[in-house]
């Protein structure tokens, strides 16, 4: 009953911060609710720590559920649909080249950077973290939270193909980050010493491809489904099972399930663009009209989901803290976290800069990558689903710091940040069309 309660008290807390930031404080609807749960979680930290015995019930159920099964399976899966259905396919095609540099290559060297960065800086200061899983932290700290990275850049003057560059990286870095989380997982379980680097390849290449295979298929068929039905619940109904179910056969079949579910929202949407194309060039307005409202009623409901699962991810970590008792190492790591996370971007971001399309005011892209590469849910799940105990501490504790960090002060200022480093919006126009 206690994780009831708990869940069902952040629910309100979540519903009526949207309204009044509805009514009232105008904040996109991804960053608020983040926001609210993000300041909730931050309350719940501080009374575990002033009032331990309040909440000890509530910490005592939390931490016996195994998080691993149902994280990585469940929710990961939902957030990553989320992140796909909404998107413009056809602007995707276009900046393609620059988005997977930014989403696998940037990724690899961020995951590195910051791993490597992070262990470093720990030893100076007295912190031990082991080299393997300050990379794991690498590896589940370097993607972006599409639905929140979305929702802000909205409210900037960036260019269309800004936009889509950064929009595009924050889909697939989700997906190629919990391959690579998974494949140094691997290396864990296996042990160092019989670690095979072309085994590792060759499944990455297999899981790769397979799931770019599978999650086509499984797009395609959820879209003929959609396109015979068109009624809200049926259609929420079939976007769900092609989530969860096709994310579980992906794992049967030991093919990328991430990769999968990126692909099949990638394909829903392609074809539903395609849809509203050949009903606007028969004229057919009226079914144009439904089609736009189908859709936006399902693009609605998985923004929902995402949001609710961002919240219930703050809810899980912040109690994990409160039983994790915070201590000054703690502290100075997720400070010095936060740092490390911050320069790894920005190396990443200026090391595969000149192999992109992005030609023109370079080191403006940079600072706009790096300060607008918010993180969320993805990491939060990532860091929960980690085993090993005395890691686990530090990692979910320099995690929450960051993400902290990430939402509360890149998330609340990426707006005036791309103002004053971009104050003429024809500037960026002109570099659009030229």
């Amino acid at each position: 009953m206690a994780l009831l309660h708990a869940i069902s008290l952040l629910i309100v807390f979540t519903a009526l911060f949207s309204f009044i930031n509805y009514k009232y404080l105008k904040v996109a609807s991804a960053v608020g609710v983040m926001l609210v749960s993000l300041l909730f979680s931050i309350g719940i930290v501080i009374i575990g720590h002033l009032a331990p015995q309040l909440l000890a019930q509530t910490v005592q159920t939390i931490t016996k559920i195994d998080l691993q099964e149902t994280f990585i399976e469940v929710i990961l899966s939902s957030l990553l649909f989320a992140g796909t259905i909404h998107i413009d396919t056809k602007a995707l095609l276009k900046e393609s080249q620059t988005i997977l540099i930014l989403s696998v290559i940037a990724l690899m060297f961020s995951t590195v950077v910051a791993g490597s960065l992070l262990h470093f800086t720990l030893g100076l200061v007295g912190i031990h973290l082991p080299y393997i899983y300050s990379l794991l932290f690498g590896a589940l700290i370097s993607p972006t939270n599409n639905v929140v990275v979305s929702a802000v850049i909205r409210q900037t003057k960036l260019s269309k193909k800004l936009k889509t560059d950064m929009e595009g990286e924050s889909i697939f870095n989700d997906a190629i980050a919990i391959i690579v989380f998974l494949g140094i997982s691997e290396v864990l379980r296996t042990g160092i010493d019989n670690f095979d680097l072309n085994y590792l390849f060759r499944l990455f290449v297999k899981e790769a491809l397979g799931g770019i295979a599978f999650g086509v298929l499984l797009g395609y068929l959820g879209f003929r489904l959609l396109k015979a039905v068109h009624v809200d619940k049926v259609d929420f109904l079939i976007t769900l099972a092609v989530v969860i179910g096709g994310y579980d056969l992906a794992k049967v079949l030991t093919i990328s399930a991430p990769l999968s579910v990126v692909m099949a929202g990638l394909v829903i949407s392609a074809l539903r663009d395609r849809e509203i194309q050949i009903l606007e060039v028969a004229h057919q307005d009226k079914q144009i009209e439904e089609e736009i409202e189908y859709r936006k009623h399902v693009d609605v409901f998985w923004e929902l989901i995402d949001e609710t699962l961002n919240a219930v991810l703050f809810l899980f970590i912040a109690f994990e803290i409160v039983a994790i008792k915070l201590n000054l190492d703690y502290i100075l790591a997720g400070i010095i976290a936060i740092l490390v996370v911050l320069v790894a971007r920005f190396i990443s971001v200026t090391l595969v800069i000149p192999f992109t399309r992005i030609k023109k005011r370079r080191f403006r892209a940079i600072s706009i990558f790096t300060w607008g590469g918010i993180r969320g849910g993805i990491s939060l799940a990532l860091a929960l689903s980690i085993a090993d105990q005395a890691s686990r501490n530090i990692i979910i504790t320099t995690t929450y710091f960051v993400v902290v960090f990430s939402v509360l002060i890149q998330g609340l200022t990426i707006v005036s940040f791309v103002k004053k480093i971009s104050p003429h919006e024809e500037i960026i126009e002109r570099e659009e069309t030229s």
